[in-house]
């Protein structure tokens, strides 16, 4: 399969910037696109940007957006008011796809991606500059514009790269991926709904209501110590009672207290879902 093969008019590879503060809506920087047959390109700042009602090119049924980890870029959308486009290709779900149960090697971002086909891309070094130039500002003078459109220009050519070198491709299921995306957007942009009086009760009295469950929980293991799990005196625990098949972790040979090793060993020993559900 080639790009001439795929079965729409136009096929848009698309990178937003944005500063995205922890547990808001993305504040979009600005946005590259390339239509890849044609080789039509746009750069578009903030205030060109929240000037549209939907997106500056075809997002309808004959048309797929190409993008990495799609969530972003359709959050960015939903952030605008545009419309979510009808086809989506996440590259990286793609690439997850291809490397499911292994580590990839250069890890799963766009640039490893890239790097482990051999495809051209910028330096690490530069891209965290660039990123920190988009989190650490509001306002930027006329060179850094040029200089952040042309970083975003940069991944733009990084997906049609990767996206060419990724074809072929099941497409059905990869739409299938893609159209998730737009849901997990919808689920962040829309938030967890919360009952924000009761959430502002129990955090103001935190500290106590820990105090009291621990209080009660962990009287038959007394393995807390001033609001803290200790896994000494847990071991301890075990080792009153004769408890001797825990897992232990293979580097340091300490007790293993993850979640997974918790819900094995309850099945062994039906007096830990109540310490766990404390942890």
């Amino acid at each position: 399969m080639s790009l001439a093969a795929l079965p729409f008019k136009e096929i848009w590879a698309c990178d937003f910037e944005y500063r995205a503060m922890p547990g808001e809506r993305p504040w979009t920087v600005c946005m590259c696109a390339k239509e890849l047959r044609s080789g039509r390109e746009l750069r578009l700042w903030r205030d060109e940007l929240l000037q549209l009602r939907h997106a500056p090119f075809d997002c309808g049924p004959h048309a797929v957006l190409i993008a990495y980890a799609a969530a972003a870029e359709l959050s960015c959308f939903l952030a605008l008011g545009w419309p979510l486009p009808t086809n989506v290709l996440d590259l990286f779900a793609e690439y997850r796809v291809a490397t499911n149960g292994v580590k990839p090697a250069c890890g799963d971002g766009l640039l490893g991606a890239l790097a482990i086909r051999g495809l051209a891309h910028i330096d690490v070094g530069e891209k965290d500059a660039m990123r920190r130039l988009i989190m650490e500002r509001t306002e930027w003078a006329p060179e850094e514009q040029r200089a952040l459109l042309d970083y975003c220009m940069s991944d733009v050519a990084g997906l049609a790269a990767l996206l060419s070198a990724m074809l072929p491709i099941e497409l059905s299921f990869a739409l299938l991926r893609g159209r998730y995306g737009g849901a997990v957007a919808r689920m962040e942009h829309v938030g967890i709904p919360i009952d924000v009086s009761l959430y502002q009760q129990v955090a103001g009295k935190w500290e106590e209501l820990k105090h009291d469950l621990i209080e009660d929980v962990d009287a038959p293991f007394r393995v807390y110590e001033n609001g803290h799990f200790r896994s000494a005196k847990f071991a301890a625990w075990q080792q009153a009672r004769d408890i001797q098949n825990w897992p232990r972790t293979a580097v340091s040979g300490a007790l293993a207290l993850d979640d997974d090793t918790f819900l094995e060993q309850i099945a062994l020993h039906p007096q830990f879902p109540e310490l766990q559900t404390l942890r």
